[in-house]
């Protein structure tokens, strides 16, 4: 069973203002994808898991930028269709464009600093990511549900 861990309020207001949050995600949505990733992946050294959850939390904001910045809102919005979305066969055509376009663009410096194959776990950090994302895109889905 996953756990999704809530950022306080000071955490928020410092990631936020960390940079501009320029995306399309609200603050629940990353919330959400961003403990699904901590419930996928740890990192080994002190952080507890709600200091993951700011880690995480600044990566999925990346992500959504990234992809808000390159993909037309009809697209990448699909995330909050229930009614339109994708289909089955389409689901890894998607994965693999918004896999293109993050392994192009992103990088998560402080992985480096934990794992000794960085580059590797940023992939499989994106995969999982994109997992979760592309499923809130199908038809009769959508990412808080």
């Amino acid at each position: 069973m996953s756990t999704e861990i809530h950022l306080t309020e000071t955490q928020l207001t410092k990631v936020l203002h960390d940079k501009q949050h320029i995306g399309l995600m609200t603050i629940q949505e990353l919330e959400a994808w961003a403990s699904y990733l901590n419930n996928r992946f740890n990192i080994p050294i002190l952080f507890n898991e709600e200091q993951e959850q700011v880690i995480f939390f600044k990566a999925v904001k990346k992500m959504d930028e990234i992809l808000w910045q390159t993909l037309p809102n009809e697209i990448y919005g699909l995330f909050r269709e229930i009614e339109n979305g994708i289909d089955e066969t389409e689901i890894e055509k998607f994965k693999e464009l918004f896999a293109n376009i993050l392994n192009a663009r992103l990088d998560i410096p402080y992985f480096k600093l934990f794992y000794p194959k960085a580059e590797e776990i940023e992939k499989s950090f994106i995969v999982a990511g994109l997992d979760f994302l592309v499923s809130a895109m199908r038809k009769g889905r959508s990412i808080l549900l």
